[in-house]
């Protein structure tokens, strides 16, 4: 025999299907509120970036703000050292500019480092002027031939840190070794100056 569903049960049935087929629509209220508040979360970041930045800090925890203080730290202490370095550069290598203790130790640091290869006093090895398409040129003059008049400063601490090879044309092979290991930056620098005030008196050492 059958009985028809009454109304009170056809009503719950209905109210399920809608259920099923909109699970979105029936959420429960703390879940709600819960998704409301992050989105005004989210806007207030948005329209204020400085409340976010202040809130994003809390939230890190005393390790997390630990660790980007030190951040922080290292790199102002990574930008005043280079420019510390580059104010050093400028009194070491400036056109008009040497003490004769940088001179001296130049000089020093030139002749147990460089002098092997281009003389005690900067004439370079035989043949050095010739043409070498594919390279192999004996060590050069640092008389201020041609090619090192044209180099800046920088270009010319580059080439005695990393050697000649990363600077040259493809296919030519540069025998100028690196002196990264060997020289920290102050002495390439020295050297530097001792080779500028050769080049600017022109005199024997």
């Amino acid at each position: 025999m059958f009985f028809p569903s009454s109304p009170k049960k056809q009503s719950q049935k209905r109210r399920g299907r809608r259920q099923a087929q909109s699970p979105t629509r029936m959420r429960h209220p703390a879940i709600r509120k819960i998704q409301i508040e992050i989105e005004d979360d989210v806007i207030n970041i948005l329209d204020q970036p400085h409340v976010g930045a202040a809130r994003f800090f809390q939230r890190l925890g005393p390790n997390g703000k630990f660790f980007l203080v030190s951040i922080v730290i290292a790199m102002l202490i990574t930008f005043l050292t280079i420019s510390y370095d580059q104010r050093q550069v400028g009194a070491v290598i400036g056109e008009s500019y040497y003490t004769v203790a940088q001179i001296n130790t130049g000089k020093t640091l030139y002749i147990a480092n460089c002098a092997f290869c281009h003389g005690d006093n900067l004439e370079g090895q035989a043949g050095w002027d010739k043409i070498y398409e594919k390279g192999e040129r004996p060590p050069t003059s640092l008389m201020r031939p041609k090619e090192i008049s044209q180099l800046e400063n920088r270009e010319l601490f580059d080439i005695i840190k990393f050697g000649g090879q990363p600077f040259s044309p493809r296919g030519y092979t540069n025998n100028m070794p690196a002196f990264e290991i060997q020289l920290n930056d102050k002495s390439i620098w020295l050297i530097l100056a001792y080779l500028k005030s050769r080049w600017i008196n022109n005199a024997q050492p």
